[in-house]
């Protein structure tokens, strides 16, 4: 299927985006008026103005079926079953069926043809109208991906695209789909307290208006992030840092993720009461919170939840996480245990109290626990028909290439064929300088290493709480975590159990590194492993960390988190914003400071003027010879240290992650 101008376009449907729609295609030309049809029995006067308006043609039903290449289903949800009783038999496989009603699946269109028809589901805005849409696509079973093309050419007339699994079009539906009326809202709402304040109602409205419209021209020309525009306009001390104080304590950031997530609701709910089709017929995982289905779970068990308070394993709680593992698996999920307590479990066999805190008395506890610890998590998996395997990994497994390539090669392997890995790091034999630190870290790499799509912490609370619950019984529970922020670091405090090692803080920077790689985390009380089942279905209480859309790749994710740096490079301001919000390589220009000795091809840390962590990267020069160079310019760089026409980059941008 080839998108040209002599395409014929059918709308069945006259409502406002259907009117929309033929704007902004008409306006720029991806098809002439003249091979537009338009058909809608109930609204002949709105029909009318669109032929005058637009010089579209206005064709019976049977007509536009027969001669449409591209139809539009732009008519209710409600009516929908109804439309394609009646036209759907008589569609071709060459046709291509865009849909904008919300919340109705492809799949449920789908089995109304007798042939394989090409279905796209669209979720445009009514910003369509001014030509500003923001439209999620995605495509059904039997839509190629030329058939995708073409339905993105036909919305980009209207504003921008954005091409998704079907799995997100509810979300997208409750962001970006009811997202003007939102804004329209968020107007009214500054409107109104100018006018309380003491502005004439005219000039209130005025002002709101153009200061929202103007945020918005911002960010669509700068192309930065929102929070970093915020950021810059908001000066210590001053009025905008008030007003958005006064905002967060009011929870302006939870109302509307309340507004947007009861949209995503409604929507998958209108799919459900104008299809008919069962809650099975949907992706597994039914909780909004999560934007894609889950098959793959990393989950993270900490000391505290599987040992006696004073060491030792409890019998009792491996059993429950044990039989919570099964009923997953026969969900059909596949599950990696990251698994604690091998110390703990040696106390209690040692006799000892305390944590011990010398090297080599940990190492011993270590060798001797792990043995107990994994023929106790055998044992309890055979009574299912389950089988286990035991990978302890050192720092250094995943500081090299290779045997990163190896690890992740090896549970792939053991994962396809039906086996639950428990993982640990490999205490007996860890250097304190090159050990994962705590086993959240380590949970947080695995995840990433088996491209799982949920990462679960268990732990000994429900989650992340505005306060410590432990001290102060008004503290709340915060269910859902946007961005790990330096706000959010406050929030945590303390070390955790005597028999652990992290605490809160510790699970935050597992948070980081798991939504770097786009996978979510979440974070559950231990003593309650089903309640990993209900969160999946939208119930269970605990925090959960949403995954950052531009996720690191697989090279990447190594760069970042996986590799052990041999030095750091200190950077200048300009060099700072260059590679944070630019996209650029890294110049010695922008270099302020050499630690460490390094050859090129290694891996080095890259900080601000403030020793704040920005990125790692792989150099492409000695620390010897940026010594020499650093603050030059590239052409002074060549001569100095004798590289002729090569790049003077100290790290080019294919082989620099950012950490920050």
């Amino acid at each position: 299927f080839k998108m040209t101008k002599n395409q014929v376009i059918g709308f069945i449907g006259a409502g406002s985006m259907t009117e929309a729609l033929l704007r902004g295609i008409v306006q720029t030309g991806v098809v002439e008026a003249k091979n537009i049809l338009v058909v809608n029995r109930e609204n002949r006067a709105r029909v009318e103005k669109l032929v005058e308006v637009w010089g579209v043609a206005a064709v019976s039903k049977e007509e536009l079926v027969e001669k449409a290449d591209i139809l539009f289903l732009a008519v209710k949800p409600k009516d929908v079953a109804q439309v394609m009783c009646q036209m759907g038999p008589k569609l071709k496989q060459e046709q291509i069926l865009i849909s904008v009603a919300a919340g109705i699946p492809t799949s449920f269109l789908e089995g109304f043809c007798n042939e394989k028809v090409q279905v796209i589901r669209a979720m445009p805005n009514t910003s369509c109208t001014v030509l500003s849409s923001a439209t999620g696509i995605s495509r059904g079973s039997f839509a190629g991906e030329e058939a995708l093309r073409a339905a993105e050419k036909l919305f980009a007339a209207v504003g921008i695209v954005e091409i998704v699994e079907e799995e997100r079009q509810n979300l997208i539906t409750g962001l970006s789909g009811s997202g003007p009326a939102y804004v329209y809202y968020m107007v009214e709402a500054l409107e109104q307290a100018g006018t309380k304040l003491g502005l004439p109602e005219e000039s209130a409205l005025q002002l709101a208006t153009q200061t929202v419209y103007g945020a918005a021209k911002m960010l669509m020309e700068t192309g930065e992030k929102a929070r970093d525009l915020r950021a810059k306009v908001s000066s210590p001390g001053g009025t905008t840092l008030a007003g958005l104080k006064a905002m967060s304590e009011y929870g302006f950031q939870e109302a509307v993720f309340a507004g947007v997530q009861a949209a995503s609701i409604r929507a998958k709910e209108m799919g459900l009461e104008f299809t008919g089709m069962n809650a099975v017929d949907l992706p597994k995982n039914s909780n909004p919170l999560i934007e894609q289905s889950v098959k793959r779970v990393v989950i993270k068990v900490g000391s505290s939840t599987l040992n006696h308070a004073n060491g030792g394993l409890c019998h009792a709680s491996l059993v429950k996480l044990v039989a919570e593992i099964a009923r997953l698996r026969e969900l059909g999920l596949e599950i990696v245990v990251v698994s604690s307590g091998a110390v703990a479990a040696g106390m209690g066999i040692l006799g000892l109290k305390t944590r011990p805190k010398a090297i080599k008395e940990r190492q011993a506890a270590a060798a001797v626990g792990q043995g107990c610890l994994i023929q106790r998590y055998n044992e309890e998996l055979s009574r299912f028909g389950l089988n286990s395997a035991q990978i302890l990994l050192a720092r250094l497994d995943l500081a090299d290439k290779d045997r990163y390539q190896n690890a992740r090669n090896t549970l792939e392997t053991l994962l396809q064929n039906g086996i639950i890995p428990i993982v640990n790091e490999n205490d007996t034999v860890a250097i304190e300088e090159l050990c994962f630190g705590d086993n959240d870290k380590l949970s947080a790499m695995v995840a990433g290493l088996v491209d799982a799509q949920l990462l679960v912490i268990f732990s000994d609370v429900d989650g992340l709480y505005t306060d410590n619950p432990r001290v102060n019984a008004q503290a709340e529970l915060i269910s859902r975590v946007t961005d790990i922020t330096t706000e959010t670091y406050e929030l945590a405090s303390g070390k955790g159990s005597q028999l652990g090692t992290g605490g809160m803080s510790s699970k935050l920077n597992a948070g980081k590194i798991a939504n770097s790689f786009g996978i979510g985390m979440l974070i559950l009380n231990g003593s309650k492993p089903e309640q990993l089942k209900e969160f999946l279905e939208g119930t269970a209480r605990g925090t959960y960390f949403f995954p950052e859309q531009n996720k690191l790749p697989s090279r990447k994710r190594w760069l970042a988190w996986g590799g052990i740096s041999e030095g750091t490079i200190q950077v200048d301001e300009g060099a700072r914003c260059a590679i944070l919000w630019e996209g650029k390589s890294l110049l010695p220009k922008g270099v302020l400071r050499v630690e460490g000795t390094w050859e090129r091809g290694d891996l080095v840390r890259i900080v601000d003027k403030k020793q704040r962590e920005i990125a790692r990267g792989l150099v492409t020069l000695s620390s010897t010879e940026l010594e020499k160079c650093k603050g030059m310019h590239t052409e002074e760089v060549a001569k100095i240290i004798g590289i002729g026409d090569r790049s003077c980059e100290v790290i080019h941008r294919n082989y620099l992650s950012i950490t920050r």
